[in-house]
């Protein structure tokens, strides 16, 4: 999944209400660089 650091916390709440394995794994990746076409692509289709 792709998304913004500051929507980890919810995206993290939902993951854990709907998944169905005791320990889920919901980690958040930093990107250290990237291209600003794919940096510009996120921006406008995360909410």
């Amino acid at each position: 999944m792709k998304s913004k650091s500051s929507l980890f916390e919810e995206i993290k709440e939902v993951i854990e209400a709907l998944h169905n394995y005791d320990t889920a794994e919901i980690i958040m990746t930093p990107i250290m660089t990237a291209n600003e076409t794919y940096l510009n692509w996120i921006d406008k289709e995360v909410k």
